[in-house]
């Protein structure tokens, strides 16, 4: 049956920032950050009647999702570029291009490797540290259910690259 694989991420952070620099075109900035990270994947199975497994099996349940929290904290720079034309007056809009790159930690979240979506034949070795996601199934033979599995679940610490590239504002 077609298993389909959706994963999201959600954060909240405050960031600390310090311009090293306050005046001029460009104004290049440290930055500290901590927050929350909400990290998902919703699988979701289609079925439909000519598509059956062939051993008569249908989900109970056609979507499952699961999402994991983490602390984060991280440490990165920037650069504002201010956008004001200086050429038409002495017109200062405060309007910035914000770019900016941090690295961001967290704690050990389960996750589903994309890349890695084949169903396990024979049972995994003790030490592989991942785990099945199962999800119920019935036979509509016998009405007896059991569990499938759709995909592995990973364990591993939040290790993020952020690049944001925005525009600021100044409202007053």
């Amino acid at each position: 049956m077609p298993v389909h694989y959706i994963n999201f991420a959600a954060y909240s952070n405050l960031n600390l920032r310090y311009e090293i620099l306050r005046q001029g075109k460009i104004i290049p900035y440290v930055q500290l950050s901590g927050g929350v990270n909400s990290l998902g994947t919703k699988v979701r199975i289609n079925i439909h009647e000519d598509q059956m497994g062939g051993d008569d099996c249908v989900p109970l349940e056609n979507e499952v999702t699961f999402r994991k929290r983490s602390m984060t904290w991280g440490y990165g720079g920037g650069l504002l570029i201010n956008l004001s034309n200086k050429r038409c007056g002495n017109i200062d809009n405060g309007t910035q291009l914000n770019i900016s790159v941090n690295r961001i930690h967290g704690n050990r979240i389960d996750y589903v490797n994309v890349k890695e979506l084949q169903q396990p034949v024979t049972p995994q070795e003790n030490n592989d540290e991942s785990k099945t996601l199962t999800m119920q199934f019935v036979n509509l033979n016998t009405n007896n259910i059991h569990n499938h599995t759709v995909a592995r679940l990973y364990n591993s610490p939040l290790q993020q690259l952020q690049i944001k590239v925005g525009l600021l504002f100044k409202l007053f």
